[in-house]
């Protein structure tokens, strides 16, 4: 897998297509409110995602990806929508889960992506150890298992109606409780 491979591209356009496609939707939406902090929220979000799209015009569009050129539009403009239209408590109670799981996609998006680059630098390399093959194949596992922890969390916080914060806290609650489980039954 080369820098020029069309779905390495999008993808990598495609993070800050979402990450400026909520900032100017949650701009916009703060100016449709008459707030002073929607003003750099349009700005950053007008550099983040709508540069990108320059960049899709130039290395995926003009060479004839137009499909892969085309995600990255959609995905701003949906963030958009989504940046102005979602608000109310899903947005005030779990901002952090909703980071969280953005974060999480992130990892997970680096971890996807890391593999077949991985693989294709192991079958052009000779005489690799079973060391190379190791942290080789925990270096994608890591950022998977770490973008699953996050998006899972943010995910189950969600779900529970509760904030990041206290699903957080009943979580090491459990875990607590487990532990002194088990050392009650060794003791």
């Amino acid at each position: 897998m080369s820098l020029d491979n069309p779905l390495f591209l999008t993808v990598l356009f495609g993070i800050f297509h979402i990450l400026g496609g909520l900032a100017f939707g949650r701009g916009i939406r703060a100016k449709m409110k008459a707030e002073k902090t929607g003003g750099h929220l349009l700005v950053w979000g007008a550099i983040m995602g709508i540069t990108p799209i320059l960049f899709d015009w130039f290395f995926l569009i003009r060479v004839g990806k137009i499909t892969y050129g085309l995600i990255g539009p959609v995905l701003f403009f949906a963030t958009v929508i989504g940046g102005i239209f979602l608000n109310g408590e899903l947005t005030r109670n779990n901002e952090k889960s909703i980071s969280a799981m953005l974060m999480g996609g992130a990892s997970l998006l680096l971890g996807f992506m890391l593999t077949p680059y991985l693989l294709q630098q192991a079958q052009t390399r000779e005489n690799l150890e079973f060391a190379d093959y190791l942290c080789g194949g925990l270096i994608p596992i890591f950022f998977i298992g770490v973008g699953l922890s996050f998006v899972w969390n943010g995910f189950s916080a969600i779900r529970k109606r509760r904030t990041f914060d206290e699903h957080i806290a009943e979580r090491e609650q459990e875990i607590e409780e487990k532990s002194e489980r088990r050392n009650k039954q060794r003791g």
